[in-house]
């Protein structure tokens, strides 16, 4: 019983934090909104998977409760999407980092004051 508790209340928290970030990338991606490094920056796609993922383990919960298996084969299969989309959303960093490596940013309106603190 202890440990279905557990896993029921981690599998709460993530769900609550799946629909949380989901609603968030669904609205940033219709509002304009300056790109904050911390906010979602996925597309509708992205923002359904991970509404999807949130109701795999929110589902999961009182089945969890009941020391029913149907329950761990839920959480199990939202483990494996996160697993999967956060494997995926690793691998487009690690590109979008690699082209900015190899064709490089130009900045040449570039000023080191601003950096710097000088007065201008």
């Amino acid at each position: 019983m202890r440990r279905s508790l557990s896993l029921a209340a981690s599998s709460l928290a993530l769900g609550i934090i799946y629909a949380i970030y989901g609603v968030i990338s669904l609205l940033s991606g219709h509002l304009d909104t300056p790109q904050h490094p911390l906010l979602p920056r996925g597309g509708v796609a992205l923002s359904l998977i991970m509404l999807l993922i949130s109701s795999l383990y929110l589902y999961s919960v009182p089945r969890l409760l009941h020391d029913d298996l149907e329950g761990l084969s839920y959480l199990l299969a939202a483990l494996i999407l996160s697993a999967i989309v956060g494997t995926v959303q690793m691998l487009s960093i690690g590109a979008d980092a690699l082209d900015s490596l190899i064709t490089g940013e130009t900045y040449n309106a570039w000023d080191a004051d601003i950096w710097l603190g000088t007065p201008s």
